[in-house]
């Protein structure tokens, strides 16, 4: 769960999120919209943006 925009977090990409994490699903809850729903569109997470909806609709 992302609840902060540090900059930190902006240079992250959701393959070092897959590979930080290490299980096969996870499931990515961004409340400060730090990535896009789309970059986890071909990937094992599934993403929540607060305030967008779930992209996995």
């Amino acid at each position: 769960m992302l609840v902060t925009g540090h900059e930190e977090y902006h240079s992250l990409t959701p393959e070092d999120l897959v590979n930080y994490v290490g299980k096969d699903e996870f499931i990515v809850v961004d409340g400060r919209f730090v990535f896009e729903p789309d970059d986890f569109a071909n990937l094992s997470a599934s993403y929540i943006g607060v305030g967008r909806g779930d992209t996995d609709e």
